[in-house]
């Protein structure tokens, strides 16, 4: 069982970037269903809920694609953390905010692991 271990890094890694892609497609896909989710702040950019929507599903996507394939793993894991933590910081630590913080520690595990064997570029 030890040389499975050397799986654990990939696995954390697909399994927690799956998730993201998930939210990221259902965002770009029926983002009139994510527009509730958009704090008020958020509008101050200028831009509608549904942009907000559409540019939050497209960077979540572009993000998990990128983890998934091991390309950038150590900076974009860390940039998914606090992309998370904004998300806990503006829902709290209600069920959702409490399940993101599991997820934001398991992009911090996959940021202090970096790229691994399975990675496509560094």
């Amino acid at each position: 069982m030890r040389s499975l271990s050397n799986y654990s890094p990939l696995i954390l890694r697909v399994g927690v970037a799956s998730a993201i892609l998930w939210f990221g497609l259902n965002q770009i896909f029926q983002a009139e269903l994510w527009t509730i989710w958009v704090p008020t702040w958020a509008e101050g950019f200028g831009l509608t809920p549904l942009q907000i929507v559409h540019g939050n599903g497209a960077f979540e996507t572009l993000a998990s694609l990128c983890l998934i394939f091991g390309i950038y793993v150590r900076p974009i894991a860390l940039l998914m953390v606090i992309h998370v933590a904004t998300i806990i910081f503006d829902i709290g630590l209600s069920a959702i905010g409490v399940r993101d913080t599991a997820i934001a520690a398991a992009f911090l595990a996959v940021a202090a692991n970096g790229s691994d064997e399975f990675s496509l570029k560094g």
